[in-house]
């Protein structure tokens, strides 16, 4: 079986790269190729893009990058054309996959579209595109089922695949120490997105307010392809913080508290029982645009999964350092971080057990 597979974000990197370990655990003969980033890359099969030149966010910021996405989707179409694979399996990236799907059904080629856009929230008419060119719909929050359901959709629906991450997580149980006597200071993690465009407007208002706690150890997540000047740029001092690439879970398990980029992270978070201050920040053209179309009342998958503010969510002028401080103090100080983790506790509920990716795995492989 040849499987083309299709993610443009670093999310999407990390659910594929699980589900390829599922896949070539049940099939060992299966080609893959794919378009991910280093996670994927490290699982096996070839790269035909990663994930450095595929990542945009806004509107503003795909209007600047039009020609570039053009080239890419031409690239795609002829990759997939020579590898002629049996299935095109499209991870998330709605922008780029949904016209993807359009054309892979126009060839004949068969379409799984692997977590869905976030039509629920806003740009409710990309429904009918998810009917007409997918074969198979995944989903991956409890409620998006049923919502598919209405629109005559029978999505399927396995878990949500960070809880095979949990899984794994605790299985290599690489964890930075809480102890103090270890690391001299409680850890406070940062996590400032996974696109340089997030980490250079989130991380400098993340860092001012961190600064100011000197009672803990600053500890920011890297994203591997994203080199350390960026981080620098937006506040990191080698002499008095830590960058850890890809060591996002045994940062966020050994912290005491996170500040995080509304995104995946915020539920990782949670998954790790991490209490978080929620921030955000784009171009604020593409943010007045976003804010006239969705239709939901939070940003972070924690809030959304749990239907109620869970943790604070501070979003484009509303994220500045003197908020986050407070709100970082009423964690640290308060009853705050007890409320979130008993919240935390009900969402891992929400979401199931692990044994997501094996499943999806068993019902790509079923296909014909």
């Amino acid at each position: 079986m040849k499987l083309f597979i299709l993610a443009g974000e670093a999310s999407g990197d990390l659910h594929g790269s699980h589900l390829m370990q599922s896949i070539y655990a049940k099939a060992p003969s299966t080609e893959i190729m794919f378009w991910g980033g280093d996670l994927m890359t490290n699982t096996g099969g070839t790269c035909a893009m990663h994930i450095r030149n595929t990542s945009f966010m806004g509107f503003i910021e795909v209007v600047q990058n039009l020609r570039t996405i053009g080239k890419l989707f031409r690239l795609a179409k002829q990759q997939i054309k020579d590898f002629q694979p049996n299935e095109l399996i499209l991870i998330d990236y709605p922008g780029f996959n949904l016209r993807m799907a359009k054309w892979a059904k126009a060839q004949g080629i068969r379409v799984t579209y692997y977590i869905a856009p976030q039509v629920w929230a806003w740009k409710e008419n990309r429904v009918k595109k998810l009917k007409q060119y997918s074969d198979k719909l995944i989903v991956i929050l409890p409620f998006e089922k049923e919502y598919f359901s209405r629109h005559g959709i029978d999505a399927e629906y396995h878990g949500h695949p960070l809880m095979d991450n949990l899984k794994l997580s605790d299985e290599k149980d690489n964890s930075l120490p809480k102890n103090k006597s270890i690391t001299g200071k409680p850890i406070l993690a940062i996590l400032p997105g996974s696109r340089i465009q997030e980490i250079t407007k989130i991380l400098p208002i993340f860092m001012k307010a961190a600064n100011q706690l000197e009672q803990y150890k600053v500890v920011i997540a890297g994203i591997k392809h994203i080199g350390e000047d960026v981080y620098q740029a937006g506040g990191y001092n080698p002499k008095r913080h830590t960058l850890l690439y890809n060591r996002t879970y045994a940062i966020l398990k050994g912290a005491e508290v996170a500040l995080v980029a509304s995104g995946t992270a915020t539920l990782e978070a949670a998954i790790l029982n991490t209490p978080m201050v929620v921030g955000y920040k784009g171009n604020p053209l593409s943010y007045w645009i976003g804010k006239q179309l969705v239709k939901v009342s939070y940003i972070s998958l924690v809030n959304l999964i749990a239907n109620e503010e869970v943790v604070p969510e501070r979003i484009q002028h509303n994220l500045t350092s003197s908020q986050i401080l407070s709100d970082l103090k009423s964690l640290t100080e308060g009853p705050a971080s007890i409320h979130q983790q008993e919240k935390f506790a009900k969402i891992r509920e929400i979401l199931g057990t692990e044994g997501v990716s094996d499943a999806i795995a068993r019902s790509i492989l079923s296909d014909k």
